[in-house]
């Protein structure tokens, strides 16, 4: 039974430990692939060094991306097109280079919130337009040669990272042609985005990369119940509890951690939440939603591959895997995980 806490808790203990020092992992998640390398793949020909693919084909250094996308390279969130590069949520478009946001674009660059834009350059929120620079349409002659003369202006004279602290990786880097959005331009911060959950970082080490950081100010609320004063089963939880602020264990336990991760300091009980809850023996959590979300996602294999040799004896062939070297499971190639498990 895992209706009490610290059973339900032991109990997870217990098997994620199994689960690393005992199971045979294969090298990587995925099926119906030909040449690739990576994690979450799936029915993708020629795909290396790229997470979460679907139906892809001929990418690299690509992430969250499917339904037949191709041709792609230093992408996320980009599906069903062709010939994009260094792009993030653009669908359905080809020849799309640097662009964020959009869809149906094509023989495009530098695009933000962009749909059907054809043969546009430095475009915001245009819809269903050609031939245009900075939002204003041309005639096709007049848009190739403006377009040129800004990608020449754009190589003689690039914007330079303003920072002048010689700690951060991006200071005094140039921006040509050819290189995305600067880290500085965008309306999120690292902290605020999925970037935290993929490769999570602290406010010092987002800094010294050049990126921005919201400061989390910590919440006014006033707990009025600590998470260790919760009961172990949630049979001995009446109503009450709904009126309770609880005091989260990971702020408590580590302020400046929780923080990373956006912990909200404090959390409450719905009158839905606690329903299913008894429906399903399940007893009080201790953490808030943000925690419990944050811990979630770390449970998966990060975003990163390293290169190592399968660890069946006698057996010599090597991959790429997202399995690293300092960790203890145990990582079998496709022939090995295949005999072993099968």
């Amino acid at each position: 039974m895992l209706d009490s806490y610290p059973l339900l808790e032991k109990t997870l203990a217990d098997f994620r430990k199994t689960l690393k020092e005992e199971a045979i992992h294969k090298f990587m998640t995925g099926e119906r692939n030909y040449k690739v390398s990576g994690e979450f793949i799936s029915g993708s020909k020629n795909v290396h060094d790229s997470y979460w693919i679907n139906d892809g084909e001929n990418e690299k250094y690509a992430i969250r991306g499917g339904v037949g996308q191709k041709d792609s390279m230093d992408v996320y969130g980009v599906h069903s097109g062709e010939l994009c590069y260094e792009c993030n949520n653009i669908d359905f478009s080809s020849r799309c280079f640097f662009s964020v946001n959009g869809e149906n674009n094509m023989n495009s660059s530098y695009l933000v919130d962009c749909d059907h834009a054809n043969n546009s350059f430095g475009c915001i929120s245009v819809r269903k337009r050609e031939y245009c620079i900075l939002n204003k349409q041309y005639d096709k002659k007049t848009y190739e040669e403006l377009k040129e003369k800004i990608i020449s202006e754009m190589e003689k004279l690039p914007y330079k990272d303003p920072s002048t602290s010689s700690g951060q990786a991006n200071s005094g880097k140039v921006y040509k042609y050819g290189e995305f959005f600067p880290a500085e331009l965008s309306p999120f911060c690292y902290n605020e985005t999925i970037a935290q959950e993929y490769v999570p970082i602290d406010q010092e080490k987002a800094k010294k990369m050049g990126y921005l950081w919201d400061n989390v100010e910590e919440k006014s609320y006033v707990p009025t119940k600590s998470w260790k004063d919760l009961p172990n089963t949630i049979g001995e939880v009446d109503d009450s509890i709904l009126s309770e602020i609880i005091l989260c264990q990971a702020w408590d336990l580590d302020k400046k951690s929780a923080q990373n991760h956006k912990c909200t300091k404090a959390f409450r009980i719905t009158q839905n939440e606690l329903l299913m809850y008894k429906k399903w023996n399940i007893p009080l959590p201790r953490k808030c939603p943000n925690t419990r979300y944050f811990e979630m996602s770390q449970q998966r294999n990060p975003a990163r591959f390293w290169h190592r040799k399968c660890m069946k004896e006698g057996c010599e062939n090597e991959f790429e895997t997202s399995y690293s070297p300092d960790k203890p499971e145990i990582v079998y190639c496709e022939t090995c995980y295949q005999q072993e498990v099968y």
